[in-house]
């Protein structure tokens, strides 16, 4: 979800670029290019189940446009190494950022269409609602005005994947790790997860407990469950608080911290232990915020080898999910590391990127974040020191939440409060089908884009992808 500390170009000296210009722009890429197929899988988006007069009413989300259907399942596993990060405590002396679970939804394809739906926002609604009211800074009675809604939004809107459903029978992809960003959750980018699913992935979509999403109830193995809401620098002892970015940097060793587990308890499900996981998952019936029958059947022994992770496994984020990824490139083990996607990255909490990196990378960007110079050259500089395959593009009329569900959810109060000017059926569609020419290795109409000569003043044209670093040529033009 979209980030407070992000800054978008505007005429305080960051909103220019050296060299900019605004000849010879690309073409517009059509919505849903049904002549290119870069997965040799895709189909025309589709609807695969009929959708319910709650869906036509309230805000949903529509199912993935790929050949098979998605499935999810929700696991918390306790950490193999319980700690915490950075020193920092809350206010009544407990560890700030403390690992003891890591809470994962993981999307799959499977056959079955029928079945539960799980909610697209947090169980209890009244946690997410106080959640959202931190985040957003509302307090007094707007923060009770705000709880009908999200209340209802709880009730109402559905993940477009069917709970605890068997896994398809696919081709083995190589596992997907995908990485929120502030205010956001676990189901936050459930368009783009399912997509991929669709497609054959498994994604698992970490819910990450470093305070950076609204709200969270960790179930630890041993003692109470406990609510985290969002954290802000006020919720940190005095002895304790660092700037809000010495935090945010705390909070990416956290994150990669998750993600490694995230990724550990997938290998072991893919090794045949999956029993033996779902056994230590402490998010089970009558657990804080589980979701689903009061005696799930699982089918664990259908998981085995359904997704690779012999190479690492691919790492991929938005916002500041993004900058973790990025934080990851610089400090995990490589070998854990297959390739990297990342969607509208914020780089200002990672310490350093100055380590050159030696995984395929693509970096899609909307134009605020582009057009802040300072921080477009310290990306760029990383993307650009991969000696793989790699690829920087900006999606011409996108925002910084374009990238998740919201657009989908809410189309018309994104178009009132931003300046997205890009239809969110469209946005999901390009972003996808990049994805998909990266993860395939088969470049199609994005990746085999030429370098642009120079930034563009003026990226607000609606479907129109520029190209800053090109994956043909890996160099820059700028």
């Amino acid at each position: 979800m979209a980030s407070n500390a992000g800054k978008p170009a505007d005429s305080d000296g960051r909103g220019r670029v050296d060299g900019i210009d605004d000849t010879e722009p690309p073409a517009v890429l059509p919505s849903r290019r049904t002549d290119v197929d870069s997965t040799s899988e895709a189909e025309p988006l589709r609807q695969t189940r009929r959708r319910s007069l709650r869906e036509l009413v309230f805000p949903s989300l529509p199912e993935a446009s790929g050949p098979h259907a998605v499935g999810v399942i929700d696991l918390e596993i306790p950490a193999r190494e319980p700690r915490s990060f950075g020193g920092l405590e809350l206010l009544d002396g407990r560890p700030a950022l403390q690992l003891d679970t890591v809470l994962m939804s993981v999307f799959y394809p499977t056959t079955a269409t029928k079945g539960t739906r799980l909610p697209w926002l947090n169980r209890p609604a009244s946690s997410s609602s106080d959640g959202y009211a931190r985040f957003g800074g509302i307090v007094g009675a707007k923060r009770y005005l705000l709880r009908p809604f999200v209340m209802l939004l709880g009730a109402m809107t559905r993940v477009p994947a069917t709970l605890n459903a068997p896994i398809a029978a696919t081709q083995p992809r190589p596992l997907v790790l995908f990485s929120h960003g502030l205010g956001g959750g676990r189901t936050t980018y459930t368009r783009y997860c399912t997509e991929l699913a669709s497609r054959g992935f498994v994604v698992a979509a970490v819910e990450h407990r470093d305070g950076s999403g609204p709200s969270t109830w960790i179930n630890p193995a041993k003692g109470e469950p406990r609510e985290l809401l969002y954290l802000s620098a006020e919720d940190i002892s005095e002895a304790t608080r660092k700037p809000a970015l010495g935090m945010r940097t705390d909070e990416l060793d956290m994150r990669a911290a998750e993600l490694l587990e995230a990724g550990h308890v997938m290998r072991r499900i893919g090794a045949g232990e999956g029993a033996a996981v779902a056994s230590e998952s402490t998010r089970v019936p009558g657990a804080v915020g589980y979701v689903g029958p009061a005696k799930p059947q699982i089918d664990w022994a259908d998981w085995r080898g359904r997704f690779t992770t012999d190479d690492g496994y691919t790492w991929l984020g938005h916002s500041f999910g993004a900058g973790s990824v990025a934080h990851a490139l610089q400090t995990v083990d490589p070998a854990l590391i297959s390739s990297a996607i990342l969607l509208d990255p914020w780089l200002e909490p990672v310490p350093t990127v100055d380590k050159p990196i030696s995984k395929r990378v693509l970096c899609l960007n909307q134009a605020g974040f582009t057009l802040w110079r300072s921080h477009f050259a310290r990306l760029r500089s990383m993307i650009s020191s991969s000696t793989a395959p790699h690829c920087l593009a900006t999606i011409g009329g996108a925002v910084h939440m374009a990238f998740s569900d919201l657009p989908s959810l809410f189309p018309r109060a994104m178009r009132w409060s931003s300046k997205m000017t890009i239809e969110p059926q469209h946005m999901i569609e390009l972003v996808v089908d990049a994805s998909m020419e990266f993860l395939d290795d088969k470049p199609g109409p994005i990746l085999s884009m030429p370098a642009e000569s120079a930034v563009p003043k003026d990226m607000s044209e609606p479907g129109k992808v520029y190209c800053h670093e090109a994956w043909s040529t890996r160099q820059s033009r700028l």
